[in-house]
């Protein structure tokens, strides 16, 4: 089968989860046989900068110049589509939201969705970033919807009045763990710590957490906490830690790559996930493969990505997170336990699994394929 990707969120992303769970599917569908390509045009992604080129078509670039994007991108669209007319693609993979469609064709569509923030938390988000007119558009047109969880399932038919059968689901997974040689270890010799990891906006949580740790004496003598994100912290949660009590560094950021974030799950006495809300989780099942406790929210799609190998909470009630903090930090019988049925967890989700559930649900479309077989 030729499945042909668009280049929507190669565009927008140098590194994030929907460009890296699309190059993942990618590479399967060509070790099981398929023909996948990805139509980067002039992209910024640094998953398709590194992919076999026989899957990802297009220039990488370190980011589009101010004066000429426009130029850039049209550019890359037109040799797109000159690529996807002459590939006679079987199915068409739109990979973010637009009005119209990105690849022209009559072949059957299909879209990934991959949670429904921007329509629950409106928030969280500049008015720039909300694409739901986009997203009206794009899944009315398509044939097919992959939502990557049953929850973001749920959402989609109660907030875009989607029709059930319209809707199948794949869920994620994380990468295998690489070789121990290859990861960066934090310095040894400092205070055990707990770990949270990406950004910070209202939904992720990120305030109760620490408000939640501070409110433990235990907690507040003997840990610390690591924030791994890109993003610095504000002068808001500087003067919260210090108003909290946090002793200098008590809080304190680190941000890398990935070999550096790895290193701090396997050192952590348990990674953190306190979000109100996700489409699916992936964080919690890379701390499980680098043999890290999870403690986590029991919401929104977090518990059918962790099932029992995680311990959870409330993410509303501080209290009830306070306790469980504590638990996770000094019970290590509980944490060899979160451990073991980490690793039992792990091995539910793999892109391998992702790939040919999706295959299958690409070939539910039969009655379409058939013409363009």
């Amino acid at each position: 089968m030729k499945i042909h990707f668009d280049d929507q969120i190669f565009r927008l992303q140098k590194y994030g989860g929907i460009s890296r769970y699309l190059v993942r599917i990618a590479e399967e569908f060509q070790i099981m046989g398929h023909q996948p390509q990805i139509l980067g045009g002039i992209h910024v992604n640094a998953y398709l900068r590194d992919l076999d080129p026989k899957i990802g078509k297009g220039l990488y670039i370190d980011h589009y110049p101010k004066r000429t994007i426009r130029l850039l991108r049209d550019s890359g669209r037109m040799v797109n589509q000159l690529r996807h007319a002459i590939g006679k693609a079987d199915v068409i993979h739109e990979t973010y939201f637009s009005t119209e469609p990105v690849l022209k064709g009559a072949q059957p569509r299909v879209i990934s969705e991959y949670d429904c923030m921007f329509e629950l938390f409106p928030e969280s988000f500049s008015p720039l970033e909300i694409v739901t007119q986009q997203k009206k558009a794009a899944f009315k047109r398509a044939d097919l919807i992959l939502s990557i969880s049953h929850h973001t399932k749920e959402d989609i038919m109660r907030i875009f009045s989607i029709p059930e059968q319209k809707i199948k689901v794949t869920h994620l997974a994380a990468d295998p763990a690489i070789p121990d040689h290859q990861i960066l270890l934090p310095n040894p010799g400092g205070r055990p710590f707990l770990l949270y990891v990406g950004i910070r906006s209202k939904h992720k949580n990120f305030e109760r957490l620490v408000r939640a740790f501070a409110n433990s004496p235990r907690l507040m003598k003997e840990m610390d906490l690591v924030v791994f994100t890109p993003f610095a912290f504000s002068k808001e949660e500087l003067n919260l830690f210090q108003q909290l009590g946090f002793g200098a560094d008590q809080v304190r950021r680190e941000s890398g790559h990935d070999r550096k974030l790895f290193g701090f799950f396997k050192m952590a006495q348990a990674f953190v996930y306190p979000s109100k809300y996700e489409g699916f989780g992936i964080p919690p099942l890379e701390a499980m493969t680098y043999g890290c406790p999870v403690a986590c929210s029991n919401s929104s799609s977090l518990p059918e990505v962790v099932g029992d190998a995680a311990l959870t909470f409330d993410p509303e009630n501080q209290e009830e997170m306070t306790v469980k903090l504590e638990k996770i930090a000094f019970d290590e019988e509980l944490r060899q336990e979160l451990v073991r049925k980490g690793f039992e967890r792990i091995n539910l989700f793999s892109w391998r699994k992702t790939a040919e559930e999706t295959i299958g649900h690409y070939n539910s479309l039969s009655l379409k394929l058939a013409v363009f077989v």
